[in-house]
């Protein structure tokens, strides 16, 4: 990490905000025209009688002024410098750097702080929790010089055995010596004349002190503080919205030698600060929670800096919540805070407030002392910092720090735009009503990325078992894998041998309900299974870091063997907690299934529920399907190879399911395929279903001058490509963006921006007034919305286009039925307004409606029958709101037109979602080393023209339009590309799939959960299967783009280029920026 250089200019003065009324602090210039040593002697001139610390002792209060305590910082300082051997100099190019090791009390250690930076001296406090190994990796990284430790047994031994593992590598070895105690520096006046250091006068870009990281992943690094970084964080108060000057703050349960024990120090020195600490003692008082605000009371503390633990505890009492009632502010940091803990302090009047900041950056949001705020998560960056956010597709937001005049990160660890920033690694979710305000999620490299591509945060649920009292703490895993595990420490009196499966099951059940409270508070695809639940081995300990926290990496390395054997495990495992029936006759099987559907979602849902509509997810129908052939094995030893791996998708309710499981093992000959079951009765009875009693159209004479379009799914790649060629058209004056409900509670806006950006358009598009953001589902009447918000859109809108849609080729067609209801309510929000004509209603649906198409082409743009669409339930639900479609225009003044989209490619930075069938086939080609030939045309069409297109079609005439590139390629052209740029070969596309398929079966034997992260295509074994049998994704059956090049200038011959090598090398440059491949 590069360390930055700073201008010797002044350093600019800060918002007059403090000192505003004292009578005994006087503000000192902070512009930099002195340095940090020589504003220590400006207090001792300028604000003596000013209280630096307050403490009790014996019962009875006692103060120290600034006079005191500089004086005994230079005390401190002449002692350090009589104990520096003579060769060492004060001269800047090699000032000495003095370390401490030690367990002194707060204001002893802040005293020998000040008096060393005030020697001239770099100071470099490490943490006493740190390793031996850790503390010698951090005196070697810095060349210290000498090192203060503290006269107790632990502290001598630990600076020893530090020393010892030195001696190897090291020429010079720094000095060491005891560290000073309250009495040696804090002298009676009447004792000593007062003998000051000499002046010293250091340049701003000379270190003033070096902290270190945490060290959660590996040794803590050093973290360089300049003096002018010392003053820029000296400041920080200044940026805030308080006059904190003369203001008692608590530090009892704070450490000096982390940030924020150092930050306080600084606080006091610009801002007039008092602190509040355990009087002085040897051996130092230990902060208990209990301690801790007992003495913040005595003291008359107006805010308490601690680490949520603590508040925690305290809210268990009703007379510590009483004292928290009266305070200014509850400074936290440090960790997260139990929700529902927050919740109730709030609600009780305990005025909580954030801080978030690293040692990097220093503490960046704003300190309220004043206010209740219930939502007490969410704090505001300070003005002071140049802070910008890398939002992701969730829209969390990665804070990024760029240098400022202001404020300037002490370490860089990144490039943004050819500039040096520090990118802090912590993910941020944003308020979902008041903008500038941010809630921490977690760390970047803490998310679990699950092969999936859903993300578990898992320190908020870690933090919910923690709180279990047979649990010390505990640490997620599953990165790369399908679902999630948790490793746990138990607390010394349940530590057990894990290996022993008795054991190990007795502990589950004692925190499983612990385990289940996790699982309301975490998402779908993060929710733990029970066994999924590890257990730490005595022989194998969690290490700590110096914070307390577990070492993540390190623990996750340590038991990686046992991850890996319980993945493999739960791979071939059922659930066990179902018994088997005594037969499979129907009500048998269907008792068994309501069972085992019921214990693996955790809710009961009634026979012809579709599970995935009740939130079923990938996870859970693997455990549905593994139990229910576990189940037919075990009671029948029938062969249950030939059962579908879509079985669930295909039987989403406990009766289909139940029936298929009776008829498969009594009737193994005659059992149905699901293939064969008769889709077209199923799809022409849904098409019945939703066509019934279309709305009447009551025209009005008014035509609106310009258009007023609403577009479902603009947070997708193609809906987020349409949103940005509406709004930068002059024909459309406002634009209804409707979305689902992010469940991270992230900001429609920020969403939208992130989903712009990652296609490599303008993020700033979503800022746009034209657009007016909806959280919706069109599944619902009135879309879920508030009649006000559906009264505005009935009035106004003129087109209505819909692409949202889900994307998902194993679940059956009636797991579609809230899709087709969309259709059909977007349909009654049409023939609803009150304009001369309806609003067109644009519906894009897909070449999949072709999939058994019997001709050989061109398809004409034009209505098919049922029987073209049966394959996918994808497929399926577009047929069916086409016809819908179809029968309400026929039927009504509705204006309707149908979109068949074929495939979409890349956008124009190559973004090509990863989760799409030609990402899964291109990285599970370069698993299996080979790609499919085809006899093909590839008509694909890029993602901005795509959206161009659809934008011109909203005047078309057609009801019906075919959307692909209309100048075609050879299949060669794209793939030999890929072959090239890969170097992978290409086989015939029957080799291809037999190597697919012979991948997936020994992924099967093995671990088939985590394969899918590597060989991805095996979720479409079906999809993939189909083609080769003929279906209409492989026949590249060619289509007519008649009406379509009528309806759009973008579709006309010459106004698309091909595709060629650079957009396949834009794609496969995009996947590989991403990690894909």
């Amino acid at each position: 990490m590069a360390i930055p250089t700073y201008p010797s200019s002044p350093i600019p003065l800060p918002p007059r905000t403090q000192a505003l009324s004292s009578s005994t602090f006087t503000l000192p210039p902070l512009n930099g025209t002195l340095t940090p040593p020589e504003l220590y002697d400006f207090h001792l001139q300028y604000s003596p009688n000013h209280p630096f610390f307050v403490y009790t002792k014996s019962g009875s209060t006692h103060t120290i002024l600034w006079s005191k305590a500089v004086r005994s910082a230079h005390r401190a300082g002449r002692i350090v410098q009589s104990r520096l051997d003579d060769g060492k100099t004060n001269a800047p190019s090699c000032r000495p750097i003095v370390s401490i090791l030690a367990l002194s009390d707060t204001i002893t250690y802040l005293t020998t702080v000040m008096g060393i930076i005030r020697a001239g001296y770099t100071v470099f406090p490490i943490s006493p929790r740190n390793s031996a190994a850790a503390v010698a990796h951090l005196l070697s990284a810095k060349t210290v010089t000498h090192m203060l430790v503290s006269e107790e047994k632990s502290m001598q031994s630990l600076a020893k055995t530090a020393l010892e593992l030195m001696r190897s590598s090291m020429t010079e070895m720094p000095g060491t010596s005891l560290m000073p105690l309250f009495e040696d520096i804090y002298i009676d006046e009447a004792d000593m004349i007062f003998q000051p250091l000499p002046p010293t006068r250091p340049d701003l870009n000379e270190l003033a002190a070096i902290l270190h990281s945490s060290g959660s992943t590996a040794f803590p690094k050093p973290i360089p503080w300049t003096h002018h970084r010392f003053l820029q964080l000296a400041v920080a108060p200044f940026y805030g919205k308080d006059d904190l000057t003369g203001m008692r703050m608590s530090v009892h349960a704070i450490s000096i030698f982390h940030a924020m024990g150092m930050l306080a120090g600084f606080w006091q020195l610009c801002c007039g600060l008092t602190l509040t600490a355990f009087g002085p003692a040897s051996p130092a008082v230990t902060p208990t929670h209990e301690s801790v605000i007992q003495s913040a009371k005595h003291t008359k503390s107006e805010i308490i800096q601690c680490v949520p633990s603590f508040a925690e505890v305290w809210a268990l009492n009703s007379d510590h919540v009483a004292y928290l009632k009266t305070l200014r502010c509850l400074l936290m940091g440090g960790g997260s805070m139990n929700k529902e803990v927050g919740d109730s302090l709030v609600k009780l009047g305990v005025p909580i407030c954030i801080g978030y900041g690293s040692t990097e950056i220093g503490l960046i949001t704003v300190m309220k002392t004043s206010g209740i705020r219930l939502d007490w998560e969410y704090f505001e960056m300070t003005s002071q910092v140049n802070v910008e956010f890398d939002i992701d597709e969730r829209g969390l937001a990665e804070a990024v720090l760029a240098a400022d005049p202001k404020h300037a990160p002490s370490v860089f660890n990144a490039k943004r735009a050819d500039n040096d920033v520090y990118a802090t690694g912590d993910l941020l979710s944003p308020h979902p009503e008041i903008p500038g305000l941010w809630k921490y999620y977690g760390r970047t490299d803490d998310q679990i990325v699950h092969n999936t591509g859903e993300k578990t945060n898992p320190v908020p649920l870690e933090k919910i078992l923690d709180q279990d009292p047979l649990v010390i703490s505990s640490v997620m895993f599953g990165r790369g894998r399908f679902n999630a595990g948790v490793l746990v420490d138990p607390i010394s009196q349940q530590r057990f041998d894990p290996v022993d499966a008795t054991l190990l099951e007795e502990f589950r059940n004692k925190i499983w309900p612990t385990v289940q409270r996790m699982n309301t508070h975490a998402p779908q695809h993060s929710r733990l299974f029970k066994e999924m639940v590890l257990a730490a081995s005595p022989s194998k300990p969690f290490t700590y870091t110096a914070k307390g926290t577990p070492r993540r990496q390190a623990i996750l390395n340590d038991y990686k063997t046992e991850i890996e054997a319980l993945y493999a495990t739960v791979d071939e495992t059922a659930q066990p907690q179902v018994p088997l029936p005594p037969n499979w006759s129907d009500s048998n099987a269907l008792e068994f299934v309501r069972a085992t559907v019921s214990n693996v979602m955790n809710q009961d849902i009634e026979d012809e529920d579709d599970f995935f509509q009740h939130g079923c997810d990938s996870l859970q129908a693997t455990w549905i399907r593994n139990t229910l052939l576990q189940a037919m094995r075990s009671s029948t030893q029938s062969n249950t190879r030939s059962v579908p791996m879509n079985v669930i998708y295909e039987n989403p309710t406990i009766s289909a399911l139940a029936a298929f499981a009776s008829r498969f093992v009594l009737h193994a000959d005659q059992a149905d395929h699901p293939g064969q079951v008769s889709k077209v009765h199923e799809m022409l009875s849904m098409v019945d279903t939703h066509s019934q009693g279309f709305p009447r159209h009551n025209p009005s004479t008014v035509t609106p001058s310009k258009d007023v379009v609403m577009i479902t799914g603009t947070t997708g790649a193609l809906g987020a490509a349409l949103l940005a060629e509406m709004v930068t058209s002059d024909d459309v004056d406002r634009v209804f963006a409707v979305n689902r409900k992010s469940s991270s509670g992230a900001l429609i806006a920020e969403r939208q921006a992130a989903a712009l950006k990652r296609q490599g358009l303008d993020p700033a598009i979503a800022y746009s007034p034209k657009i007016v953001f909806l959280e919706a589902d069109v599944s619902v009447s009135n879309l879920g919305l508030l009649p006000g918000i559906f009264e505005s859109i009935r009035l106004s809108v003129t087109h209505i286009i819909h692409v949202a849609w889900q994307v998902d080729f194993n679940v059956a067609l009636r797991s579609f039925e809230p899709q087709v209801k969309g259709v059909r309510n977007l349909i009654d929000l049409a023939l609803a307004s009150p304009l001369a004509s309806p609003p067109r209603l644009l519906y894009t649906s897909s070449t999949g409606v072709l999939n058994q198409y019997p001709g050989t082409g061109p398809v004409k743009e034009g209505a098919v029958g049922p029987e073209s669409a049966v394959g996918t339930g994808y497929g399926e639900s577009k047929w069916v709101s086409e016809r819908l479609l179809e029968i309400a225009s026929a039927n009504t003044a509705l204006n309707s037109c149908v979109i068949r989209v074929g495939q979409i490619c890349g956008g124009p930075n190559g973004f090509w979602n990863e989760k799409e069938w030609l990402p899964f086939l291109i990285r599970s080609s370069v698993h299996i080393k080979c790609l499919p030939a085809s006899e093909q045309k590839v008509s694909w069409i890029p993602l901005a023209g795509a959206a161009k297109a659809i934008a011109e079609m909203r005047f078309a005439s057609a009801q019906f339009v075919h959307l692909a590139h209309p100048r075609p390629v050879p299949w060669s052209t794209v793939f030999d590309a890929f072959c090239s740029l890969l170097t992978v070969p290409l086989v015939p596309y029957s080799e291809w799939l037999s190597r697919l398929e012979e991948s997936g079966q020994s992924a099967s034997a093995k671990a088939p959960m985590e394969a899918l992260q590597s060989n991805p295509a095996l979720r479409l074994i079906e999809f993939f299967r189909s083609d080769v049998m003929g279906l209409a994704s492989a026949k590249g059956i060619p289509l007519s783009l008649d009406e379509a090049q009528k309806a759009s200038e973008t579709l006309r011959v010459d106004n698309l280029a091909q595709l060629g090598i650079e957009d396949i090398k834009r794609w496969i440059d995009y996947w590989r920026s991403t990690g894909f491949i």
